[in-house]
Order: structure tokens, then sequence, then C-alpha cells
């Protein structure tokens, strides 16, 4: 990995995987050098380009692009997926500067609800469109599954499904979350 002088990672590089070691995770099994561009004396992050460790290619072709309004909100991002299909993903912000829903080429992915403390009450995350949807008989709603987030003096303190089911609790010490149940 590499820095500029202001902190943001300029470059970083992946190397095969050696003989008798397994990558675990959600780590990426691409090789090269990715770069990063930034834009002159700040940390906005304007594009990342991907090189290859094949000698016989030289191109280093644009992998992601970010675009930002003058006060800094990031307004969309575009990205180029492994199986090179270019992708726009815009994000909508509100008057706070607080994600309000996101966008995957025109298609709603994802919206968020704030209380008027700023607080992120609820998440839906829309699925993708398939040709046979299937029917539940639930009253989650079809085209999404929605996440609401409970909080006790200011901190998460629970998150719930759209039936209203706790499935995380999450737990402090001395004010600093150290778990999540």
């Amino acid at each position: 990995m590499g820095y500029d002088t202001v902190g943001n990672r300029i470059a970083e590089s992946n190397s095969p995987t050696p003989s008798g070691v397994q990558r675990t995770g959600a780590q990426s099994t691409d090789t090269g050098r990715r770069e990063f561009l930034y834009a002159s004396n700040s940390n906005w992050l304007l594009a990342a380009t991907q090189s290859s460790d094949d000698p016989s290619v030289s191109a280093r072709p644009l992998r992601d692009a970010w675009f930002y309004h003058r006060t800094g909100v990031p307004l969309a991002q575009l990205q180029r997926q492994a199986s090179a299909a270019a992708s726009n993903r815009r994000t909508v912000y509100n008057s706070d500067k607080r994600p309000v829903a996101v966008y995957d080429n025109d298609r709603l992915v994802a919206r968020y609800h704030y209380n008027t403390l700023g607080e992120r009450i609820a998440k839906t995350v829309f699925f993708a469109q398939a040709s046979l949807m299937p029917i539940a008989f639930t009253r989650e709603p079809a085209d999404g599954a929605t996440t609401y987030s409970l909080y006790r003096d200011q901190r998460l303190a629970a998150e719930t499904d759209g039936l209203g089911h706790i499935t995380a609790h999450y737990i402090y010490l001395y004010g600093k979350p150290v778990a999540k149940i």
C-alpha cells in the first residue's frame, strides 16, 4: 500500500496467493495494482484504476469514479464490475447531508429514514426484480426488506426486522460499543 502526504491511500497491490496458502473471507481474487486519484489538497476520492500483472497489458482501465457536490457531499459513483459491465451507483442526500436513497443503474437499491435527532431509524433494501417473484404471506413489503434501528440515549441499542422481531442487541462499556448480540 502507498499513501500520500495527507494520509490518503494512493496505491495497493494484490499479489497472487502463494501455493499452500488459502484466501478466506471477502478478499479480492484480482491480481495487479490499484491506484487511487484524489482532488488536490483534499481527501475527495475521484477515481480508481486497475492494472494487471500481465506484462503484455499496459492499459490502466478506470475501475471507479466519484462525483461530488461543491459542499463535499458525494453525488454519484460509477463502477465497473468484474463482468466488465458498467454500473452507475447514485446516492441521494437530504438537506442534512445524510443519505436517503441509493440507486444502481436507476433501480432503487436502498432507502433510509431518520428521526429529528439525525439517527437512522429505518433502512429498506430492495431486491432485484426477477421474472418470477415468490409469494410470501407476511407483513413485510414484497419489494424490499426493512430493518428498524432502536436507540437509547443516542446510542444504537437494537435492530428489528420488518415484523418487529429483535435481530440484534448492542452492548456498551463506558460509552463505547463492545458487542453485538
